[in-house]
């Protein structure tokens, strides 16, 4: 800014932008106050939680969140970072897990039994909240992944998305795995946890008309929520590299039980592509 008139002494520097400041979701039953606030205080005090982007979730009608998958610390943090409450469909055997059940069940989670062909109650419990104008939580890798990459996406958030209209906020979780990997018992505290919210991706206006030109789209809107994921998640390998930090590697044949699991097993997010009704 120029002095007012000559010979005036130069006005003060503007004062630095501010850092967008963390908006907690507001809670309408005491016990989810309490259940949220604990977890807020956990990942701040024992993983120095940071999230960023927060403007780009939308605080009111349908919307669909799609973070990647490490841990199960994933759907409380996701929620705890989330500027608005979500319905969150979590794996049933979750609900089982000693505290992390506890949080989610309160945090209007609902399950979804990935070892039947189809979980149709799951799926219709979805499309009614996003029809009631909610937001909900799907991780599209479906499961649990072991660190190194970020696995293929089903299709069920791109197919729901265009059923509603609703946009998908991709979400890039980090640190999750390093402190809590799958065959933990408990989370190890001091590794830090980051949840950054990308802008949204949108379906398109006219809904596409054929098998093949449904296909098509469903895999653009699923490119674009996996590209700034995937990116975020290698620049944060490559940093752990630099440092000389590895991810932790699995206990010696664990990978093929899991992989023997998961043969048998069909991935929620590719199935409630087939399950769900053609309109």
């Amino acid at each position: 800014m120029a002095p007012e008139y000559p010979g005036a002494p130069d006005p003060p520097p503007a004062p630095p932008a501010r850092r967008a400041r963390f908006r907690l979701a507001r809670d309408t039953h005491w016990f989810i106050f309490f259940v949220r606030r604990f977890f807020w205080a956990y990942f701040r005090l024992f993983h120095g939680m940071r999230v960023e982007g927060q403007r780009h979730m939308p605080l009111t009608g349908p919307c669909i969140l799609a973070p990647n998958h490490l841990s199960y610390l994933d759907p409380p943090l996701a929620a705890i970072a989330c500027p608005r409450p979500l319905a969150i469909m979590a794996r049933a055997s979750l609900f089982k897990v000693p505290l992390i059940g506890m949080a989610i069940r309160n945090l209007k989670a609902y399950p979804v039994d990935t070892r039947a062909a189809a979980d149709a109650a799951a799926y219709k419990a979805t499309l009614k909240a996003l029809q009631d104008g909610e937001g909900v939580m799907i991780f599209p890798e479906g499961t649990r992944q072991l660190g190194r990459q970020i696995a293929p996406f089903g299709s069920g958030p791109a197919r729901l998305a265009m059923r509603i209209g609703a946009p998908v906020i991709p979400c890039a979780i980090t640190g999750t795995y390093e402190a809590y990997p799958r065959w933990r018992a408990l989370p190890r505290p001091g590794w830090r946890f980051t949840v950054k919210f990308f802008p949204a991706v949108h379906p398109p206006v006219e809904r596409p008309k054929g098998g093949i030109a449904m296909r098509e789209a469903m895999d653009e809107i699923n490119e674009r929520i996996r590209k700034p994921i995937e990116r975020r998640y290698k620049a944060y390998l490559r940093l752990l590299r630099r440092k000389g930090i590895e991810p932790p590697p699995p206990p010696p044949g664990y990978i093929e039980t899991i992989e023997r699991k998961r043969g048998k097993r069909l991935n929620f997010a590719e199935q409630a592509n087939s399950e769900a009704p053609e309109e």
